[in-house]
């Protein structure tokens, strides 16, 4: 249980391989593992609602413990089940009314929410920390990692609901998220700047194939014309994040057999949270390729 303790004093960002993967329970779970240090907890988005507003599941409640933060809509913050005090109001709104922070009094299930764009983000993680939150947790959407890189001193807790009718697609995700963990940070001096390939923004497949080849073809119409370097050189290509790679795990082994893959800036570290649902363990580990840097967890809540 050492990687509980490892979220101690970070930004947790959490995605979910789908809807329905169980984000939310495992937020519950590892907020109550850490009970005894101050969160705060909000969403990218709208979470802890009975109901998923797509599917109509049952979803978990988000339980606030005594003292922590969230985040909340003005207009829900009164039907929270907990007493709290506000602590500030935001002058921006959301779908759901304005978003205010405040702190539980008591123990009480709450409907937490957030802002609705990344760029707001940030400013509410800090407003949190100001006011005493050790380990922030925010709940993002289903299949959206981008959150992630809005911040620093952050972990990734991708939690991924694998069923056979999704276990291919699933594992092309976790595959490449293991991989961009093995990918160094971007520096100008190493290696050479003439070499590099710069592509900002999303890297797609067909983005990243006409960047490649563009590249490529500049190298044979100058003749190998970059100083001290060889035609055979492998380029790198940097990407801002890897919240921005939008790739097959088949398109990332192309893109990854012609360059050295590098980004600005990444999160400290990813937890791969794996939730399997009739599949086998064996079978599933046969066809993930590797962890690469990432700590897996199975099922942490089970039982």
């Amino acid at each position: 249980m050492g990687w509980i303790q490892d979220l101690r004093g970070k930004n947790v960002f959490i995605a979910g391989s789908k809807k329905n993967a169980g984000k939310t329970t495992f937020m519950n779970y590892a907020a109550r593992k850490l009970k005894d240090c101050r969160l705060a907890l909000m969403s990218i988005g709208i979470d802890g609602e009975e109901s998923d507003g797509i599917f109509a599941n049952p979803k978990p409640r988000i339980m606030i413990e005594k003292n922590n933060l969230f985040l909340c809509s003005e207009n829900e913050l009164a039907a929270s089940g907990t007493q709290y005090e506000i602590l500030k109001a935001y002058p921006f709104r959301t779908a759901l009314g304005r978003p205010v922070l405040a702190r539980a009094l008591r123990r009480g299930q709450a409907e937490i929410s957030g802002p609705e764009n990344n760029s707001q983000l940030a400013g509410l993680i800090a407003d949190a920390r100001e006011h005493g939150a050790e380990t922030v947790f925010v709940d993002g959407a289903a299949d959206r990692i981008t959150h992630s890189a809005t911040i620093g001193n952050a972990v990734l807790a991708y939690v991924a609901r694998i069923e056979p009718e999704n276990i291919s697609s699933a594992i092309s995700s976790l595959n490449i998220l293991a991989a961009s963990s093995e990918c160094g940070l971007w520096n100008d001096g190493e290696p050479a700047k003439s070499c590099s390939i710069r592509l900002p923004g999303a890297v797609t497949e067909s983005r990243a194939e006409r960047a490649v080849s563009e590249y490529f073809a500049s190298l044979r119409k100058t003749g190998n014309a970059i100083p001290g370097m060889p035609h055979a050189s492998r380029p790198a290509l940097i990407a801002d994040n890897p919240a921005c790679i939008f790739l097959s795990w088949q398109a990332w082994r192309r893109l990854a057999a012609k360059c050295d893959i590098f980004f600005l800036s990444k999160t400290s570290s990813i937890l791969l949270i794996i939730n399997l649902y009739n599949v086998d363990k064996a079978d599933f580990e046969r066809r993930f390729c590797s962890a690469g840097k990432c700590k897996v967890i199975y099922n942490p809540y089970a039982g």
